[in-house]
């Protein structure tokens, strides 16, 4: 795959805190890849939970169709 190319991930979450971010893809099947990126910061924010917001991903499989998602690239 050359620089240029990128393979997309689809989310399988909402925004969540870190810890239930994390929590979640650990309750997902062990068989594949679940990855947990950094999508929002507000340093301003009251209270803790809402100054990061965080979303699970995982790539799409062989032949999946994803619909409706929004991708990270």
């Amino acid at each position: 795959m050359s620089k240029k190319e990128k393979e997309l991930m689809f989310c399988v979450s909402v925004n969540l805190p870190k810890s239930e971010a994390i929590g979640f893809a650990r309750t997902m099947p062990s068989d594949e890849a679940y990855y947990v990126y950094k999508i929002a910061e507000n340093p301003k924010a009251r209270d803790a939970c809402d100054r990061e917001s965080w979303v699970v991903c995982r790539y799409p499989r062989n032949g999946e169709i994803v619909k409706g998602t929004y991708a990270l690239g």
